[in-house]
């Protein structure tokens, strides 16, 4: 891994245990009853402890400093695994009357993901109290972690989660910008918030998430967000392409905060999906001057679904900055999907090489 000299500087904040599947002993217990679960100092970036950094943050400060040339701090506080429910501060979740109930005997609470629940369950198998505190407790890391990182005068936030809150898409659709209102809130500034929307994982719930995440971007202001789909790994969570992913959004920032012109970080997305006559056009922001293929093959991920209900694979042919379809073998064809499998083997891309994101449209007349 190639240092950027004395310019890179990390605050690692690093969890007391992990939260694998063990149980933890009476020291660790009582350190997180005390919120002194996360520990740290600023450290010079070097060889060895960027290796135990988070590979997508230090390469995000990587690009940064050589495009920049500016020193770059970057802050790391992350527990595996947990909720965003967990990152919102206590007074957030009781003051909100979607999300209040969360507080409530959450070991046993649907609206806490089953596995965060039950690895928690193993945590705190010698706890005595059934007080006991958890990273996966709803406001938790916010009060240990955040908290006392308020003084730090910090540029933004560089987001990647989303993985335990898949099991309840709605509530993550009200989690998200809750979270993100309450940190800009705590920080007294309107912090840009950029994010990682989930990786292709074989895993059933994934597509619809990431189409959400994509629906965020629109809504959530001052938010950017990141696809990742082209880089996962059917069956392994952890991926190894985290060199691309820190710098797609570092891309993204240097575009949107630092306006340097010649860098592009956003992805290709579908926003219009409209027929006329027999043929079907998806319009995309974000294409540059053109869309193309990743592998100069012809166009796939894109689906139809007939006015039964089913979905269909179909042809499709990039058109400068709209993609064209053809339905003519699709019955009522009413809404359109694109890389929709949790795997998905699409490959849209804009004129940057970035991927496009996931995304269901219905189909205007």
């Amino acid at each position: 891994m190639q240092m950027a000299g004395q310019q890179i500087r990390l605050l690692h904040y690093r969890n007391a245990a992990p939260t694998d599947p063990i149980a933890w002993n009476q020291e660790t217990l009582k350190k997180v009853n005390q919120l002194h679960y996360f520990s740290g100092e600023w450290e010079t970036a070097n060889a060895g402890n960027a290796s135990d950094f988070s590979a997508v943050a230090y390469f995000f400060a990587q690009r940064l400093y050589k495009k920049l040339g500016v020193p770059i701090g970057i802050v790391q506080v992350s527990v595996g695994g947990s909720g965003a429910e967990s990152w919102i501060s206590r007074r957030t979740i009781e003051d909100d009357p979607q999300l209040v109930d969360m507080l409530v005997n959450w070991r046993d609470s649907d609206f806490i993901m089953r596995w965060c629940r039950e690895r928690a369950a193993e945590n705190l198998a010698h706890a005595g109290s059934t007080l006991q505190q958890h990273p996966y407790a709803p406001s938790y890391n916010f009060e240990a972690g955040i908290a006392p990182i308020l003084h730090l005068p910090i540029k933004g936030v560089i987001w990647y989660q989303g993985e335990s809150n898949t099991q309840n898409l709605e509530l993550y659709e009200h989690l998200f910008p809750t979270l993100v209102s309450d940190w800009r809130k705590r920080w007294g500034r309107d912090l840009p918030f950029f994010y990682v929307q989930l990786s292709g994982l074989n895993r059933p719930s994934w597509p619809r998430f990431r189409d959400a995440q994509r629906r965020l971007a629109e809504t959530v202001p001052n938010s950017g967000m990141v696809v990742s789909s082209d880089l996962g790994e059917e069956n392994d969570v952890h991926y190894h392409h985290k060199k691309a992913i820190g710098e797609r959004l570092a891309n993204l920032a240097l575009e949107r905060i630092y306006r340097v012109a010649d860098v592009h970080g956003e992805s290709p997305i579908g926003f219009k999906a409209s027929r006329t006559g027999r043929e079907l056009k998806i319009e995309f922001k974000n294409s540059g001057e053109r869309l193309r293929t990743s592998d100069g093959l012809a166009a796939r991920g894109f689906e139809l679904r007939d006015s039964e209900g089913n979905w269909h694979v179909v042809t499709a042919q990039v058109a400068g900055k709209v993609v064209l379809l053809d339905d003519a073998l699709v019955d009522g064809a009413d809404a359109v999907a694109y890389a929709w499998q949790p795997f998905p083997n699409a490959n849209l891309a804009n004129a940057y090489g970035l991927p496009a994101s996931t995304f269901f449209l219905e189909i205007s007349q």
